[in-house]
């Protein structure tokens, strides 16, 4: 069976898309499938990862989505003869996936906002706690729905590193990752912020964060020795097995946070996360920051206040594990590859 993947990465978007497919990609992979890679933009960690994993990498002459876009993977389905064509992509719509469907035999969309009409066979969104009625007016009749996050995208190497639930918590190391763009400049507002207080001199802080951001944060003055910067690489689950508190994105780190089995603050940095943002806060799973304005003392508190609740983590790590069980990938593969 063939597989194509249409998704992009860059500095606006973000490697979100690329990173879930990816771990969906190598599911399939592994259970026999050719998989492709079919990108107009690429970040160069995801490009790496991409290639990391003997997945081939088509790369489009175009600016998605227009309809140069659509006639570049025409031809590309066209010669390449793929059974199902993967998009995860917010720019595309019903449009896009009727005007490619005649050249591949089966669609499946990636979504989580919900907020345009699709034609598709399947249609994948991990939101926890999104159901059918969500997209009973966008889909399809035909469209099978693999909805909330039963069917997250969880890579093994967050499986493997998953903890049991401790008798109790305490606080002493933090890890900081916001993936692997950084366009509102949050990682040097959060690294002024704590070098401001001194309530958090007793805490080891790492900031896990894009190369191009590096360079900046290590020039900023007064730079305290618990402090530490590293580059973002592919072992973050290492580094959330070896930290007592994550402070992530309310992206796809937050759902791996939680299947980890880490207490987390997530900090809601587009407006495409604010569904999961809102389901993880109502579900116990963790603490949300959704105000950019009130970032730096929201933080704050928050890490003050889960420093001081020993039990608060412990529910939070409970709920966060029976909400992500790992097994999503494993869940959506079989779907379809037994299509």
């Amino acid at each position: 069976m063939k597989i194509a993947f249409r998704a992009d990465a860059s500095d606006h978007i973000g490697s979100g898309h690329i990173m879930r497919c990816l771990t969906l990609a190598k599911e399939l992979k592994e259970n026999g499938a050719e998989v492709s890679f079919i990108c107009e933009s690429i970040l160069p960690l995801a490009a790496q990862l991409i290639s990391d994993a003997h997945i081939q990498l088509i790369l489009l002459e175009t600016s998605a989505p227009d309809e140069q876009d659509i006639m570049q993977l025409i031809n590309l389905l066209n010669s390449e003869k793929f059974d199902w064509l993967i998009i995860d992509h917010y720019q595309f719509d019903a449009d896009y996936e009727m005007a490619v469907k005649p050249y591949v035999k089966r669609i499946m969309v990636i979504d989580d906002l919900a907020n345009r009409a699709h034609q598709c066979d399947f249609l994948l969104d991990q939101t926890p706690g999104r159901s059918d009625a969500t997209y009973k007016s966008l889909v399809n009749h035909q469209c099978e729905l693999l909805l909330s996050s039963q069917y997250a995208l969880i890579r093994d190497e967050f499986i493997q590193h998953q903890q049991q639930l401790p008798d109790n918590y305490s606080i002493s190391t933090i890890l900081v990752t916001l993936g692997g763009s950084d366009p509102q400049n949050l990682y040097q507002l959060i690294l002024d912020s704590l070098i401001n207080s001194s309530r958090f001199d007793k805490f080891t802080f790492t900031f896990i964060a894009p190369k191009a951001v590096l360079p900046l944060l290590k020039k900023t003055p007064h730079l305290k020795s618990n402090i530490y910067l590293k580059s973002l690489s592919d072992n973050l689950a290492e580094e959330m097995q070896h930290h007592d508190l994550i402070i992530t994105n309310c992206g796809v780190t937050l759902l791996e946070r939680c299947a980890i089995g880490k207490p987390g603050i997530g900090i809601m940095v587009a407006d495409n996360q604010k569904d999961n943002a809102h389901a993880i806060a109502e579900l116990g799973a963790g603490l949300v920051i959704d105000s950019l304005v009130q970032l730096p003392h929201k933080l704050i508190d928050s890490i003050d206040r889960l420093s001081l609740q020993s039990q608060d983590c412990l529910d939070m790590i409970a709920a966060g594990q029976s909400l992500v069980d790992g097994h999503g990938k494993r869940r959506v593969a079989q779907k379809v590859l037994s299509w």
